[in-house]
This record gives C-alpha cells, structure tokens and sequence, in this order.
C-alpha cells in the first residue's frame, strides 16, 4: 500500500458503539466528569502539576472531545473548561512559565503536544476560529523558537541524561545545552503528533522544517541506549505515521516498523502492556499501551501486514482491557516477565494522566471498527455496533453483533442500503482464530483468505446478513520479549492470555502430565483453573500469566 492506499477511517460520528465497549466508554466518561475533572479542579499550578504545565488540562479535553463523539453524549463541564484556556496560559498564550531566549523546558513542550491535540481534536469537531487562533499563539511562540535549535542542542549522549524518575516524570534543573531535561527521557518527541496535527489544520508550511528536524533527531535517538521512555517513544512513532501519512514518505513508516519491532523485543510486557523505560521495566502506562495501539493498527493501514492488527487485538484485549479499573479510570500495573510470571498492581489509578488518555483510546477502538478504500470495507474487529460506512459508490448502513473475544461469532447486517451497492468485505482472519463458516443469508460461501482477511464481493441490499464463524486456538507459546523470563510461556484461548490467580504458596507449576481442557472461556490443567486477563471492569486480583514450561500440555 502506498499513501493513497491505506484504509481510511469512519467519522466518530458514524459509528455508536454497543455491548462491553460502550460500558467501557461511558464509565470512562463519568469518571472524567467527577470533580476532579470540572473547571475549578483541572487547571494546575506548576507545583500541582510536577511541572507538567497544561498537560492534565489537555489530555483532558482531548478526551472530552473524542468521548462525546464516540458516544454521541454532551459533556457537562466540556465548554466551561476550554472557555478557560486563554485566562489560565501566559501573555504569549500558553502554559507555564516564559523560558529565556536559547532556553527549553522540556516537559512544558512535551505537555503542549497534548494541547495541540486538543485544540486540533477539537477544531476538527466543532470548526471554531478561536481554536485557530489558540494553536497559532502556541506554535508562533512556544514551538516555532525551537526551530534550528532542535538538531544543534538537543541531549542525544545517554551520559547526558539523568535515569530515574518514577510514574511521574521529573525535571533535572541544571540546564544541559540549555535544556532542562525530564526523567521521561525523550518526552520532548510527544510534542511531535500534536505538532503535526496542527500542521495539518494551519496548512501551515512554515512548520515543516521544525517538523522535519524533529524527526530528523528522534531517528538519531538511540532508544535502548538512552533508556528512552516508551511512552515518548510511542507517541513520536503516531507522529511520525501521522506526517507520512500526510505527505506519502515511506521511507518513515519502514523507521516505525523498524522502531516498533524493537519496542515489541526490548520493552513489552508478556500481557503486552509496555515497561516504562527501555531497559526499566519498572512498571506499566495506559498512555503508552494506548500509544502502541494505535500504532498497530495505523502500522496494519500503512503495510497491509496482518501481524500488526494480531498485535492490537493481543494490546486491546489483554493490556488495555487489564488497565482499566472499576472507576472507569486508567492505572498502572507491573511488567508481567520482567523477572517475574506475576501481574500485579503498582498503581490504582494515574488520574493526572492516563484516565483521560483512556479516553482517546477506548474512542480509537469504537473508530477502528470499519476501515474503508473505494469499495472495499475492512472489519479489523468484533463488537457490538452500529455504524454509517460512506463507499465511493454510496453509503450504508450496518449493525454488528459479536460475542468476541471470548466467542467465535460475528454477524454484521445491512440495516440500510437504499440503493444495490457492491461491497468488498473484507473480515479479519487472525491467526489464534480458525474460521470455521461464512454465510450471507443462509448461503455458505467459501473460506478464502488473503493478507489475513477473508475475502467477500457482494452485492448489498438492505436486510441482508452475513455471519462468520471462528474457533479460538489454543496456543502455548513461549515468552514474548528477549528481556522476558527464559523457559517460561504464556496459555492463549484465541486472543487471549490465560491466567492462573495468584497462589499464597507461590509460583504455580502446571502438571507436565496433564492436558489442557477448555470449556467455555477458561481452561484447566489438571486441578489448576486459568481463565482470561480480559474482564469487564472486575475488582483487581494479582495473576500469575507465565509458567515454567513443561513437557506439553
């Protein structure tokens, strides 16, 4: 595929998400409405923020903005909020304080690339002028300075960088080329995707140049030397896809494929959740299990490689979904075989930051559930839903109804069709799914399948239904990472990672003599129960997810 080519994206507005993800959404969005998140509460001075100046503030509306359209609901304190920008930013309009001329904070540029996103997010939905005017302010004299400065003195020597640090990020107060520098080392890149965006909505080509230097340092950062922050990193890559996307490079989307490769190698949990540093896996981040989704899945549009949609559904359902707590909120949890077949709580809930990027990813998921080129529409995931698909030659409307991931079945109806349309259906065949059966209103058809799809021409009428089938495979693979515990490996049913809870006496053996029965959406191994990390926001129990391999199962 070449730019041209990649699969474009529903609106939000053309899709309402049913069944556990709208749950999900809705929860989210009512946490990010309790007073934490109202006017009075979310601005923050620099103390109360760590020195992360507008970063709650944008990660907020950018979450506001996308739940409302995933979900079709208004958001109560939403205007009131962004109504406040201007009088809570600076006198050059933006947050936190004036550096010196040659000076550059790098945590108040990481935390803008959220307040671009925000504004951008948000102008793309409501067409406001004043948006404009707010990104312009914040790109002419925040961002823009940094032109030319960027490649001459930014920290690349991994003996320039201070390692430490804990969930939040900290800033190193003696400057280093003029840069106060972050414990999240590499957070200046985050800036990267809202940088983009805004290039795309100012048409702006003045930008170009910074933006193209920027990228032009991060693919001199040597990620695992450095020991970059995965969330940074992750983040870049979006930006990075986001700006070939924009401009048909390819040369960019083989340095996000190399990069992420080397993320999913040296800093993926077994659960895929992410470490927060290369070569520190202290602990896991939303923000970045939510990062290196939407990666795949934009790696998936970029290639046509079905590995990278194996790998979201894997980040969607067994690290994404195991983050999200009974509040509707985001926490932090361990590094699942990182010198440990344990999964485990470190924090309950990041609400200064990964709550409300939950927002966007939980929105991303909704979004994701069609793609569309010409004709042709890709249904990369199983969900209840209902959605609006526009094709080059008219438009229809589908509902979905899936039992996924812990069943086998998808059944998509054409609810509207006011006109015969031929469609190219294209349905994700991954491979821990066997298909099994495809039916278009009672009509088998036969199971062909290309680049990880299978492939359906039909011409589409209204009432018509298609239904596939699948089994889960049972799988028992190795440990993922080359950093992850030797001899171990993870029990999948489908997507899913298997776990055993915890045992007070320790590590569980499964019995080598054993063979593994799977009934409904769990299984045994002898007396031992393992069922899904997936659930549907359940009290938080610690889980053993990795086990010394024995002789089989």
């Amino acid at each position: 595929m070449n730019s041209m080519t990649w699969p474009r994206a529903m609106a939000l507005a053309d899709q309402q998400a049913g069944g556990e993800l709208a749950v999900r959404l809705h929860k989210n969005f009512d946490r990010l409405e309790e007073e934490k998140y109202q006017p009075h509460k979310v601005f923050l001075t620099n103390e109360e923020s760590f020195y992360w100046p507008g970063d709650t503030e944008g990660r907020t509306v950018l979450a506001l903005a996308l739940l409302a359209q995933a979900t079709q609901r208004q958001p109560l304190f939403f205007d009131s909020i962004l109504c406040l920008f201007p009088q809570k930013m600076n006198r050059l309009g933006y947050f936190g304080d004036i550096q010196p001329a040659g000076g550059w904070d790098e945590q108040q540029l990481a935390s803008h690339g959220w307040v671009l996103r925000a504004l951008c997010e948000t102008y793309r939905w409501k067409s406001d002028p004043a948006l404009l005017e707010m990104i312009r302010r914040i790109i002419d004299n925040l961002v823009l300075p940094l032109a030319g400065s960027m490649a001459k003195t930014y920290p690349l020597d991994p003996q320039a960088r201070e390692q430490g640090g804990g969930i939040i990020g900290t800033r190193r107060l003696q400057r280093v080329d003029g840069w106060i520098l972050s414990t999240d080392v590499g957070c200046i890149f985050i800036l990267l995707d809202g940088l983009v965006q805004a290039w795309s909505i100012l048409q702006d080509d003045q930008l170009r140049p910074l933006i193209e230097e920027m990228i032009a340092v991060f693919l001199r950062f040597d990620l695992d030397a450095i020991r970059a922050q995965t969330h940074a990193t992750l983040t870049a890559l979006r930006g990075l896809l986001r700006y070939a996307e924009a401009t048909g490079d390819r040369s960019l989307v083989d340095a996000v494929a190399e990069r992420f490769d080397l993320y999913k190698r040296l800093a993926m949990s077994e659960n895929y959740e992410n470490h927060g540093w290369f070569g520190r896996p202290s602990h896991s981040e939303p923000c970045a299990i939510i990062d290196a989704l939407m990666t795949a899945v934009t790696l998936w549009r970029a290639t046509g490689e079905a590995v990278y949609l194996e790998d979201a559904h894997h980040i969607t359902y067994n690290a994404l979904a195991a983050t999200q707590r009974l509040n509707g909120g985001f926490g932090c949890n361990s590094c699942s075989g990182a010198g440990s077949p344990f999964l485990e709580i470190r924090m309950q809930e990041a609400h200064w930051c990964c709550t409300m990027r939950g927002g966007e990813g939980l929105s991303f998921v909704a979004q994701s559930a069609y793609y569309t080129r010409g004709n042709r529409v890709f249904v990369p995931f199983f969900a209840d839903n209902r959605a609006i698909l526009r094709l080059d030659g008219g438009e229809l409307t589908v509902e979905q109804k899936s039992d996924y991931p812990t069943g086998g079945s998808c059944t998509i109806r054409v609810v509207e069709c006011p006109n015969p349309l031929a469609v190219e259906w294209r349905l994700f065949a991954p491979c821990f799914v066997r298909p099994s059966s495809l039916t278009i209103n009672g009509a088998s058809l036969p199971l062909e399948i290309r680049d990880g799809f299978l492939q359906i021409d039909h011409r589409a009428r209204s009432g018509d239904t298609l239904v596939y089938r699948f089994d889960p495979v049972i799988r028992r693979l190795p440990s993922l990472g080359e950093r992850a515990l030797p001899g171990y490996g993870t029990v999948r049913r489908g997507p899913l990672l298997l776990a055993a809870d915890r045992s007070p006496q320790g590590e569980i053996q499964l019995p080598a003599t054993e063979s593994l029965h799977c009934d409904g959406n769990g299984c045994r191994c002898g007396n031992i129960e393992l069922s899904p990390l997936y659930h549907l926001l359940q009290p938080w129990r610690d889980r053993q997810v990795l086990f010394a391999n024995p002789r089989r199962l």
